[in-house]
């Protein structure tokens, strides 16, 4: 029991252990990724995408790392476009994962370079760090399950070493290698990731394809009190080619409705204060906001909290957490969707 324990003390408590269940939760999903891998179960969503698309997405999801540990992400590629097969997410994760471990590897506020070049038929990805870098000894064996360097930084950041293992698995997935490279103990590293560009059939369709996905970019905005899920979905959208806005409550959603404008809005039914079903009778109230698809992206998934949010001005209900294939059709064309 926590009686008579001040509230500064429950606080800092809640927030601990609110930390290390999601980072359990990080580490089962990551466990449950490499089985996946391993064990064959895992299929690749592959298409033609263009690479900036990859590394904007990566970038906007590391940045909140990179913020609070004050470094500065330098990227360098080429002007012309370079499209490879790949599936977008999981493409994501890993340039994800390695800006991830480069802030987290290095100590004092730096520079961390990714560049992207293109060399015969495949595209060359860089990420460079000027931080602790890795033991010759430990180098040959970094993509190894469990694998992480003894410094007291790495046991500090935490993690089981799962992360380059997944990365790597990804990579030979995608027809691709990937590398280690490092002068040494606290002399900075570099991951290479080299990756076959798409045929020309598949580039000169993406080509095509690329007017058609210009004019599906869609503008979502996305409520949720709970900040891992609200980014989560962000991300996913993000890396669809999608326009996105987070807010954490009622009345900030009422406001971005107004100034950001979006063309979709998934909304949170749990929200402290003001309910989601509030603020979609709200936001149907308003002629501003005539045509604005709201879905319910929810845990409520009971018949009653279908009714009631149909009720409020939902235009769809979604339960927690989405399939994916449902979401990404429900906002690329939410004229043809057909809730399942």
């Amino acid at each position: 029991s926590m009686e008579g324990v001040d509230d500064a003390t429950v606080d800092e408590t809640t927030a601990m252990m609110q930390r290390q269940v999601t980072h359990l939760v990080q580490l089962v999903d990551d466990l449950l990724d490499v089985s996946r891998i391993v064990t064959g179960k895992i299929s690749l969503r592959k298409e033609p995408i263009e690479i900036s698309q990859v590394i904007r997405a990566a970038a906007e999801e590391v940045q909140p790392v990179l913020d609070a540990r004050g470094h500065e992400l330098m990227v360098s590629m080429p002007q012309k476009t370079i499209v490879v097969d790949a599936d977008v997410v999981r493409l994501t994760q890993v340039l994800t994962n390695l800006l991830t471990n480069a802030a987290k590897y290095t100590p004092t506020p730096s520079q961390i370079w990714l560049t992207v070049e293109r060399d015969d038929g495949h595209v060359v990805i860089h990420v460079r760090d000027p931080g602790v870098g890795i033991s010759a000894e430990l180098l040959p064996d970094v993509f190894n399950l469990f694998v992480q360097a003894d410094t007291s930084l790495a046991r500090s950041e935490g993690g089981l070493g799962i992360g380059l293992t997944l990365t790597k698995r990804l990579v030979e997935l995608h027809g691709g290698t990937i590398r280690a490279a490092s002068e040494g103990a606290n002399r900075g590293s570099e991951f290479t990731v080299s990756l076959p560009t798409s045929t020309h059939a598949a580039a000169a369709r993406h080509e095509h394809g690329g007017q058609e996905a210009a004019r599906t970019k869609r503008r979502v905005l996305v409520v949720d009190d709970n900040v891992d899920a609200a980014i989560t979905v962000a991300s996913l959208l993000k890396a669809w080619g999608h326009d996105v806005h987070i807010v954490y409550n009622g009345p900030a959603a009422i406001d971005a409705a107004r100034t950001y404008r979006p063309e979709i809005v998934l909304l949170d039914i749990g929200l402290p204060g003001m309910s989601g079903y509030e603020v979609a009778r709200t936001l149907r109230s308003d002629p501003l906001h005539q045509g604005v698809l709201i879905t319910a992206l929810t845990g409520y998934g009971q018949a009653e909290d279908r009714a009631r949010s149909h009720a409020a001005g939902f235009d769809y209900h979604l339960t927690k957490p989405p399939d994916m294939n449902v979401l990404e059709k429900l906002v690329k064309s939410p004229e043809s969707f057909v809730a399942g």
